[in-house]
C-alpha cells in the first residue's frame, strides 16, 4: 500500500485551471482574462518518476514508474504520481483511474492523520480530473470528501480553483451569449 518505513513528502504543481475562450470573435473583459487560480496537483516527492513529472517529462516520469513497480513497495505513491503525470498530460480517464486506484490502496491502510491527510490528497487530485472530464457532481464530491477527510491548505486551494474556474466559465457563457 503505502511503505511504512520512508517519509512521504508531498510537492504540488500549479495546473491552470481552465482555457476556456469566448466566441463570436469577443474578447472577454480584462476582469475576466486575469481570472485564474491554478489546481495544485500533489505527486509523492521520493517515488520513481517524480523528477521527470516535476521537470515536465511525463511519459517518461510514466515509464520510470511502470520499471519500478515491479521492485516497489509503495504502490499508493506510483498511482498517486501517475495519476499527477496523466492529469498534466490531459490522458484524463487514465488519471482518474489511476487517482481511483490510490484511493482504494490508501483506504485499505490502518486509520491514522497521516492516512486521512494522504486519502485528501488522492481525493483532491481526483477532483481536478473530473473537473476536466466537465463531472462537476463528481468534482463536488470528490472536494467535499477529501476536506471531510482533512482540511488542509492544498484541498483549500483546489476547491478555490474549482469555484473560480467554474465561475469564470459561467460569466464566458454569458458574456458570449449577448
Amino acid at each position: 500500500m503505502f511503505s511504512k518505513s520512508k517519509t512521504l513528502t508531498l510537492v504540488t504543481m500549479a495546473l491552470l485551471s481552465g482555457h476556456a475562450s469566448a466566441s463570436y470573435g469577443t474578447t472577454p473583459p480584462t476582469a475576466l482574462n486575469s481570472m485564474h487560480n491554478p489546481f495544485k496537483v500533489a505527486v509523492v516527492k521520493q517515488a520513481a518518476g517524480v523528477k521527470e513529472i516535476k521537470r515536465g517529462n511525463y511519459q517518461e516520469g510514466i515509464n520510470e514508474i511502470a520499471k519500478s513497480a515491479k521492485h516497489s513497495d509503495d504502490a499508493f505513491a506510483e498511482k498517486l504520481n501517475l495519476c499527477a503525470a496523466n492529469l498534466k498530460m490531459g490522458v484524463y480517464t487514465e488519471a482518474e483511474t489511476a487517482c481511483s486506484d490510490a484511493i482504494t490502496l490508501i483506504s485499505k491502510t490502518e486509520a491514522s492523520d497521516r492516512a486521512d491527510y494522504l486519502t485528501s490528497i488522492a481525493y483532491s487530485n481526483r477532483g481536478i480530473v473530473r473537473h476536466y472530464l466537465a463531472d462537476k457532481a463528481g468534482a463536488f464530491a470528490d472536494f467535499n470528501k477529501a476536506m471531510t477527510l482533512d482540511d488542509n491548505k492544498v484541498v483549500r486551494a483546489n476547491v478555490t480553483a474549482l469555484k473560480t474556474a467554474l465561475l469564470k466559465s459561467e460569466l464566458l457563457a454569458v458574456n458570449t451569449s449577448y
